[in-house]
């Protein structure tokens, strides 16, 4: 009977340790989850602030492209006048 109680006792142990163990498991799994999900997050933050950087960025490449065309055609009309002013001076 003493050997049975003992028995019990030591499954009993080896059952509550097992126990831990899984509750160390699954506090930990749970941890790491949190830590990617905020990652998650924060990478999608940033995926949003360059997705606006590269927009910004390509308005400001079109309206430079769009002074570049008035430039040279200002610069073409001022030859043009000063062309039709020369013989006056």
């Amino acid at each position: 009977m003493l050997a049975v109680i003992s028995l019990m006792n030591y499954r009993r142990r080896n059952t509550e340790k097992e126990r831990q163990n899984l509750q160390n498991d699954r506090e930990r799994r749970n941890n790491s989850l949190r830590t990617h999900e905020t990652e998650l997050h924060e990478l999608r933050l940033k995926e949003t602030e360059l997705r606006s950087e590269v927009r910004e960025k390509e308005a400001l490449q079109q309206s430079i492209e769009t002074m570049k065309v008035e430039t040279t055609s200002l610069t073409s009309q001022l030859k043009v006048n000063d062309t039709m002013i020369s013989p006056y001076t």
